[in-house]
């Protein structure tokens, strides 16, 4: 018996390709991943919450400043202002812009102060030069007020003129700010 080995030919031949499979990664990996990217998003979202309210409470505490001080500036203007025929009034309307111990002891000095103006007919009149806002936050200022003020009476002789420099403290209380100490610098 002869055996005959047939060569194979190039037809003959399979070629194999082998594709490597895609490197895995392991659970943890992935988990570790995910993980990261939610940390990353949401570390984000922190940083931005943050900012805004730091924009948030700058802004508060501008308008803070400009309110207070131009309530500061009406207030002192009260102040320094009245009329022997309308002295109940006037005082009346500091006492309704003030709080605390200031408002309390507004009133008692006012009750006193009404019967010598309308006896001397006393007429005053504050202009406030200027104002400048020491501290302020969102619920309490310190403003300092410049005001000149003229007084002419009843027999006084000539006008009288006082150059006045105040420091007010004022608190925000129910949306509006209030005079809470008024002290002479």
């Amino acid at each position: 018996m002869t055996l005959t080995l047939d060569a194979p030919t190039f037809e003959d031949r399979t070629v194999a390709t082998v594709t490597p499979e895609p490197a895995r990664t392991p659970r943890r990996g992935r988990r570790a991943l995910a993980f990261l990217g939610v940390l990353t998003v949401l570390a984000s979202i922190v940083v931005a919450l943050l900012a805004v309210r730091a924009v948030h409470q700058r802004d508060a505490v501008t308008h803070a400043r400009a309110d207070a001080a131009t309530a500061a500036r009406t207030e002192a203007t009260a102040m320094t202002t009245y009329d022997y025929r309308t002295i109940t009034a006037d005082f009346a309307a500091v006492t309704a812009n003030a709080t605390g111990t200031f408002k309390t002891d507004f009133a008692k000095t006012s009750n006193l102060l009404a019967p010598m103006v309308t006896k001397s007919q006393a007429v005053a009149k504050g202009t406030v030069r200027d104002v400048a806002v020491e501290q302020a936050s969102s619920s309490a200022a310190t403003v300092l007020v410049f005001v000149d003020q003229s007084v002419t009476s009843k027999g006084g002789g000539a006008d009288q003129s006082i150059t006045s420099r105040l420091r007010m403290t004022l608190s925000r209380e129910d949306g509006r700010w209030l005079v809470s100490a008024v002290d002479l610098v």
